[in-house]
């Protein structure tokens, strides 16, 4: 459903590119109180760490899933759960047979008491990295353990992950070498077993898919973008839609001679979707970016600029109630990276507050905050959206955690 978030700074001006919304939406009946989001305590973590996704199965549980810097300058994952009170540590799950030197988790969801997260990992003497797929229990939390992987490619990874119920999901990344060319990598559970699908790849050097959301077993949504050596420094956004029977590509919005992307995709009501990301200019410089969010009705593209002309990603949406949906990322607010939500309510974009404003501290100029995903549960469950934000004690930079009551209103 998203991407992995990015550990970084950069210090840039944004260029605002002004897109138009051409058809009006209908809008939501009712809306949510506008409660101001809230950090709260982040799963413990032994080194420098990030939490690069989110899921809600209950009021009172939810799991995040990331990565964490090791003593040894790698990384290995880090899963936490919610139990209604505190953000827990779980046991990260271990190989058996061919220990893992870096381990990095994108993505992860809940479909009936098991917990799936994906990602990527480098083997024991081997510098390529192959895709990874984790599955805990909701029941027995520390029976953590990796499931495996037949994507033969080397240079595999894993950014996205949707499951329908316990016997059907899929999962969505990239496979195969950036010096020839890769491939989307798509993949489907089947109840047993994970199984690669063929999916088209326009792109002559890179395809990459960061998200994936399924309405139903014939009807599964993936985003990204793919490059071709003829546009070097440029990148198209990516949309594959699959119709029970095979994966194709859909037509979507030109957003220009940029590098774009899109890092998160959601169902929106009964007939559109909702997808997130980034358009910018060719020098890929984040402060060069501006955030977008494109609505799909079926037959029609909406472009939704963001509310804030300071938005530079976003990298995750959750939709809830309908047409209502948050969208999660950062904005550059005076040349730092600043955790920034936005929530559509079926009309336009709107900023979401977040308590406390970020601010400078005394001894941080510098508080940096990204949200890498966001994410809706059953009616009654609290919004969750996670990322990273810098801290001023050792080791810097810590996962962090933003929850908001669902409180509707008429």
């Amino acid at each position: 459903m998203r991407r992995t978030g990015k550990l970084r700074r950069f210090h840039c001006c944004v260029v605002t590119l002004l897109l138009t919304v051409t058809v009006p939406v209908t809008p939501a009946v009712g809306s949510l109180r506008d409660d101001p989001w809230q950090f709260t305590k982040p799963v413990a973590s032994q080194g420098e760490s990030a939490l690069n996704a989110i899921a809600v199965a209950t009021p009172t549980e939810a799991w995040a899933a990331g990565d964490e810097r090791t003593a040894g300058g790698t990384h290995q994952s880090l899963i936490g759960r919610w139990d209604g009170v505190a953000l827990h540590r779980i046991p990260g799950a271990t190989d058996s047979d061919q220990p893992a030197l870096d381990v990095r988790l994108a993505d992860l969801d809940i479909a009936g008491e098991a917990v799936w997260a994906v990602g990527r990992a480098t083997p024991a003497g081997d510098g390529a990295h192959r895709a990874r797929i984790e599955r805990y229990s909701r029941t027995d939390p520390g029976a953590g353990a990796v499931f495996p992987v037949a994507a033969p490619d080397l240079h595999s990874e894993l950014g996205g992950i949707d499951m329908v119920h316990a016997g059907l999901g899929w999962t969505v990344g990239t496979a195969g070498s950036a010096e020839d060319s890769t491939r989307p990598l798509i993949m489907r559970w089947d109840g047993t077993s994970w199984a690669e699908q063929a999916g088209p790849g326009p792109g002559t050097r890179t395809n990459r898919l960061n998200a994936v959301a399924a309405r139903s077993p014939w009807d599964v949504w993936a985003v990204g973008s793919s490059t071709s050596w003829e546009r070097p420094g440029m990148s198209q956004i990516l949309v594959l839609n699959y119709d029970g029977q095979s994966w194709a590509q859909v037509p979507a919005p030109d957003l220009g001679p940029h590098f774009n992307d899109l890092l998160g995709v959601t169902i929106v009501g009964d007939k559109e979707i909702m997808a997130v990301g980034y358009t910018g200019s060719p020098d890929e410089e984040p402060g060069h970016r501006q955030a977008v969010a494109l609505l799909y009705d079926g037959a029609t593209w909406r472009v939704l600029p963001a509310a804030d002309p300071r938005t530079t990603e976003f990298t995750g949406v959750a939709a809830i109630y309908g047409v209502e949906a948050w969208l999660a990322g950062y904005a550059m607010v005076d040349g730092v990276e600043t955790a920034h939500i936005e929530r559509f309510d079926g009309v336009t974009l709107r900023p979401s507050p977040i308590d406390p404003p970020i601010a400078p501290s005394a001894t941080n100029n510098f508080p940096a905050t990204f949200l890498s995903d966001i994410a809706a549960g059953p009616p009654n469950s609290p919004l969750w959206a996670v990322g990273w934000r810098d801290v001023d004690v050792t080791p810097g930079r810590l996962g962090s955690t933003l929850r908001r009551n669902t409180v509707r209103q008429s």
